[in-house]
């Protein structure tokens, strides 16, 4: 059996300023837990090794939060660019097919029935509403239950 060909495609569109302002908060919680969880965890086992007394703890928590606020702004934005890159949502005439990220790195395939759609909610906040991008919400009870 040929698969039928979508009446349309789309395809979200990927706002360069929104991903580096999402990359910053990203940054600064990302940035204080990785010195702080990985900073002791290297301290304790460099102490248990008998290298604490040569390593300082500031030393090494320093350390993880320049790492921190070096790469992880970069690798959020390279993340979220590939995840927009690879989603897509396919319209049928009785359904809409997507491919897209939750999270940015778990892949979602599935399909919604036109039928099974209650509600339709359409989301900004103030960086999107300048950028003229908005959320849109399917909301299908039998869906989402089936999938929990």
């Amino acid at each position: 059996m040929e698969k039928k060909q979508p009446l349309l495609t789309i395809r979200p569109h990927f706002s360069p300023l929104l991903a580096a302002l999402e990359s910053m908060a990203v940054t600064m919680a990302g940035t204080m837990a990785l010195s702080l969880l990985g900073g002791t965890v290297i301290f304790a086992v460099l102490s248990t090794i008998g290298l604490g007394r040569f390593i300082s703890g500031g030393a090494i928590y320093g350390s993880l939060f320049v790492l921190g606020l070096a790469l992880l702004p970069p690798l959020y934005y390279e993340i979220k660019r590939r995840a927009y890159r690879g989603t897509t949502y396919n319209f049928y005439d009785d359904c809409v097919e997507f491919h897209c990220f939750r999270y940015f790195i778990n892949r979602r395939i599935g399909r919604i029935m036109f039928r099974d759609i209650t509600n339709v909610t359409e989301h900004a906040n103030v960086v999107q509403q300048r950028e003229k991008i908005t959320s849109i919400y399917l909301f299908a009870p039998s869906v989402t239950a089936a999938q929990h």
